[in-house]
This record gives C-alpha cells, structure tokens and sequence, in this order.
C-alpha cells in the first residue's frame, strides 16, 4: 500500500510539507535577525489579530470545496463549487479585515504603531483564503505534485524576497514580501488549473445544494476551530496555574519535535482524502479507511519509537545543555502527540470524505470543554506532566468516539439508508 502510494504521488505531499515547515523555520530565524525588534513586535502584533480571521477560514468553504470537487462525477459542479467557494469566502475573509482595521482605528490597542501593519496587511486574509481554495481543488483532482509546489513556492518566495525587502523597509518589505508570494502562488495554481476550467462552463447551484455545502463548510470550520484551541488551553493553563517561566520553556522545547507527527499523519490524510470521496460504497471506504488507519501507525510508530530514543541527543543538540532537563516531558509528549496521530487524525479527517461533518464539530467541542476541565485539574495534582496526562484522556475518548462514528455511518447508517 505504501509503496502505491509512493508511485501516485505521496511523497510530493509529505516533502512538500516537510520542506514548507522547514523553510518557514529558517525564514523566522533570518527574519526576526534583520528586522528592528520594536517593529518585529508591531508586525507580530497585527498578525496575531489577523490570526482570528484566519480561524474564520472563509466559514470553511474552501475545506468543503475538497469533498465536493473530489469526487469526479461531475466537472461541471466542481468549477461551479470552486467558483462560489472562492467568490463567498474571499469576500467573507475581506468583510473581516475591513471590520479589523475600523475596530483598531477606533479602540486602544497596546502598540498604536501596529495600525499601520494592520492596515497593510488588509488584503492578505482574502487572498489567503483564495490560495487555500485553489489548493484544495487541486488535492481534489489530484494534483498532488503542484499542490505541493503551491504551498512550497509561497514560503521560498516569503524567505528570499521578503528577507531582502526587509533589509531595505525593514518590516514593511516583509508586508510586501508575503503580498508577492501569495499572487505568485496563486498565479501558479490557476495556471495549472486553466486548461481544464477554460473549457468547462458554470452551472447554477440549486438552493439545497448551497445548503448543504455551507452546512458542511460551517461543521468543518467549528471542528478545526475547537481542535486548535486545544494546544492553546495547554499553554494557557501552564502559564496561569505554574507560573515558572523555567517549565513554560522546557514544555515549549519539549514540544517541538514531537509535533511535527502531525506532517505524516497530515500528509496521509492529504493524499487519500479524494480516494476516499470517490468511493460511494461505505463499507468498502470504511475497509479503506482501516488500512490506511493500520499505515499510518506502522510510520508514526516507528517515528515516535525512534524520536524518544534520540530525544536526549536531539535536545542537546538543538538546544543546548540548558533545556536538557526538557527530555523527560518530551518523551511524555511524544507519546501524547502519537496517540492524537495515530488514533484520532484518521477517522475525524475522513469522516468528511464520506459525507459526515457534523459530528465532527460536536465531538470537537466537547472535546475541547473536558480538555480544559481535565488540564486544569491535572495540572494542579501532577504539574507540567499533568497536560499530558489530560490530553491522553481526551486524545483516548475522542478516538475511541470518532471510530465508533465512523463505523456507524460506514456500516449501521448505511444499511438504514438503504431501506428507507
């Protein structure tokens, strides 16, 4: 199966993101070296209030575009979903930075001198947001090679241009260095996308079928809101009910390599999302799910295996002697982050593949209320070692949760479909 794959294109993702994580790093590390720090602080400050936009995601039109353009039957639907996705949702993303920029032109904000990136930074969600859907309707059909490419190209360009207009503008050439890279990137996937949608005309969208497409949009922005402000509670509580500037630094060091599991099991979900969709037997997409499920944990067990032995060496020397007492957290995290990508990611990401969203959003929800419930009171018996502790239980729960669903829709759902 992993061989397959390796064929069809898989590595294409897995490098790909590998490669955009990478780079980024690199990027932060030249970037924050050539910018005054004061407007270092600014332009971090007017990114994070765009940070909450971004959580909007366009209401999630573009992460429903996928299921819709992924499954082939029709490709006049597809351009038509494609076209309403990005129309609506980069109109929805500028609505929300225009209500930004009039908010902070009106109320106290710390930094007053962070306006100017704010205002600057206006359009970035809206073509944010165009790029994502231009992604997602080439995972649809495919395209895996330049799907990568897309995202790849965005943050080499960010890196060189934006370093090098930096060193003249400071952070005003980064502003103008992410404008350039996002247009280019998008320049890059409509070209790829061209000769297939010049030939293909827009139908018209019956009032059930925008229906369902924004309540599925809607259940997949709710599901990706809650599930990341899950390691945002993690961070939060350390900070409010530790208050050691020490453990805050070591959980954060901890973290960091264990976290990148999320690139494999990511990039697997990825590359059989549009597989998945275009089955319409549900049992045999639930078979499929399984063996995907069963690949998955084969790579991400051998990952984890291998990151807890060489935690110590790798912390060493990343970091340095100073965070080596980091090393017993990191193996707690390891674990955690391994039962999240193992268990979890797999059927919550391919529930909507077949059609389901909705229990995504309630079980994300709860999800993310008994995290913090369980956080704090795990924290307070056990310290740092607490919030892995808790996020087990919640990883473990919600696992056992969205499998019991997914057998549900796969095969008790489906058989009462079928006689109705």
């Amino acid at each position: 199966m992993l061989i397959k794959a390796i064929k069809e294109g898989f590595l294409y993702i897995l490098s790909g993101n590998i490669l955009v994580k990478a780079i980024s790093m690199i990027s932060g590390i030249i970037i924050v070296r050539i910018i005054d720090k004061n407007d270092y602080a600014y332009y971090s400050y007017a990114l994070n209030l765009y940070s909450y936009i971004d959580l909007v995601a366009g209401l999630g039109l573009a992460s429903a575009l996928l299921k819709y353009a992924a499954t082939g039957e029709n490709v006049q639907k597809d351009k038509t979903y494609f076209v309403y996705a990005g129309k609506m949702g980069t109109a929805i993303q500028f609505i929300c930075s225009i209500a930004l920029c009039t908010a902070v032109s009106f109320i106290r904000i710390p930094f007053p001198q962070a306006r100017t990136y704010i205002y600057a930074l206006v359009f970035m969600p809206s073509l944010a947001y165009f790029l994502s859907t231009v992604q997602m309707y080439l995972r649809g059909q495919q395209l895996y090679k330049q799907y990568a490419a897309t995202g790849l190209l965005q943050v080499v360009i960010v890196c060189l241009i934006g370093s090098l207009l930096s060193f003249k503008f400071n952070a005003t050439g980064l502003v103008a260095g992410r404008y350039i890279a996002v247009i280019i990137s998008i320049s890059y996937g409509i070209k790829v996308l061209m000769p297939n949608l010049r030939t293909v005309k827009i139908t018209i969208l019956g009032k059930k079928e925008i229906r369902l497409f924004w309540e599925m949009a809607i259940s997949l922005m709710l599901a990706e809101l809650f599930s990341s402000i899950m390691p945002a509670n993690e961070t939060f509580l350390i900070n409010n009910l530790i208050k050691d500037e020490v453990v805050t630094a070591n959980f954060r060091v901890a973290g960091l390599i264990p976290q990148q599991l999320i690139l494999v099991t990511g990039s697997i979900a990825i590359f059989y999302f549009s597989k998945i969709a275009q089955i319409k037997d549900r049992s045999i997409a639930f078979s499929q799910i399984v063996r995907i499920a069963i690949l998955n944990f084969c790579i991400v067990f051998f990952i984890t295996v291998v990151g807890i032995v060489m935690s110590p060496w790798i912390i060493r020397i990343l970091y340095g002697e100073k965070y080596m007492d980091a090393v017993f957290i990191s193996n707690r995290l390891w674990i955690m982050r391994f039962i999240n990508v193992a268990f979890r990611m797999i059927p919550m990401n391919f529930l909507p593949a077949i059609g389901e969203t909705k229990f995504n959003s309630v079980c994300s929800f709860f999800s993310c209320i008994i995290h913090i419930v369980v956080d704090y009171f795990c924290i307070l018996h056990f310290g740092i070692n607490g919030v892995a502790y808790a996020t087990i239980v919640v990883y473990v729960l919600s696992s056992i949760a969205f499998w019991v669903y997914l057998y549900y829709a796969c095969k008790i759902k489906k058989i009462n479909m079928e006689n109705c």
